[in-house]
């Protein structure tokens, strides 16, 4: 079997349709061993390759504790490798 990597955009609180991509793919037998993103793309990627189901995702989600990550500064302009 070939190996399948994804990769999730970025888009804000749209990335949480990323969620329901992988919960789509893993219903037709489809898990990604390989996953990327950027901006919110890369913490759902995150939580998936850390072993996350995507409806564990979904309940993290929901929880107002879930909305600290973006206030860490980690999408703080002095964080960029870009100038």
């Amino acid at each position: 079997m070939p190996l399948i990597g994804i990769a999730l955009s970025g888009g804000g609180a749209r990335g949480a349709a990323h969620i329901g991509v992988l919960q789509a793919l893993n219903d037709h037998g489809i898990f990604p061993e390989d996953v990327s993103g950027s901006s919110a793309g890369s913490i759902i990627a995150a939580l998936y390759w850390f072993g996350y189901t995507p409806l564990e995702i979904l309940d993290l989600s929901h929880k107002k504790e879930f909305l600290k990550i973006f206030k860490l500064g980690i999408f703080n302009k002095r964080f960029t490798l870009l100038k």
